[in-house]
């Protein structure tokens, strides 16, 4: 029979067992935190961060009262990281991967692309051409800052657009950009039957309008010359 107590240097994580349960209250005020920490990103996005896993790290006292599973050290090491950043550091556990080839397009800016590529794709089911539909979201990324081209929604924004679409539609995008178009996909598949064209139309385009307000500082300005 083995000896279940297992020497002290043994790895805690997977060997740990018990139940911590978590109250209500505990769960609120890691709300009101978390919604604090949203409303700092808005205009200090690295704080709004620290606020944030400093909330998370309140309920991990929690569920880890002796520290006896890691969870805290693990998202110590991460705020630490964090602050060496501010102090002009550069922590190794935030270092760039060194690439063989160009380097990874952000999350961010194509979400902002995968996002546009699907309104495109929906407001087709409307009726509308790929073109009409096309020209539409090129407009709408025009008017905030998103770089698909010169001009009031001309043929380069249209082809930027058209362009997204088919390589995200092919898979041939980068993996970050498949990630991103494959998430709307899942949650929107269609637009109700019940409304009008019009309505279909205006609501997609109201709703990307709505995502772009909140990520126009992502690729603001930016011309789009590296996906040739």
């Amino acid at each position: 029979m083995s000896d279940e107590s297992g020497p002290a240097s043994e790895p805690l994580g997977p060997a740990v067992r018990e139940v911590v349960t978590v109250s209500s209250v505990d769960l609120t005020e890691l709300g009101h935190r978390l919604d604090q920490a949203y409303r700092t990103f808005a205009t200090d996005p690295r704080r709004g961060v620290g606020e944030m896993l400093t909330a998370l790290m309140q309920v991990l006292k929690v569920t880890d009262p002796e520290m006896r599973r890691g969870h805290r050290e693990l998202m110590a090491k991460l705020m630490t990281a964090l602050a060496d950043l501010d102090r002009g550091l550069q922590p190794e556990l935030l270092m760039k991967a060194k690439l063989g080839h160009r380097p990874q397009q952000s999350l961010d800016v194509w979400r902002v692309r995968a996002n546009a590529a699907h309104v495109a794709d929906l407001l087709e089911t409307t009726g509308w051409s790929a073109d009409e539909a096309n020209r539409a979201v090129a407009r709408r990324l025009e008017r905030h800052g998103v770089g698909v081209g010169r001009g009031r929604a001309g043929a380069r924004s249209v082809a930027v657009v058209a362009r997204w679409r088919a390589e995200l539609e092919a898979g041939r995008a980068p993996r970050e950009g498949q990630l991103a178009y494959q998430y709307p996909q899942r949650s929107v598949t269609g637009v109700p039957a019940s409304l009008a064209p019009a309505e279909a139309r205006r609501l997609l385009l109201e709703t990307l309008e709505q995502q772009l307000r909140k990520d126009r500082r992502i690729e603001e300005g930016r011309d789009d010359t590296d996906f040739k």
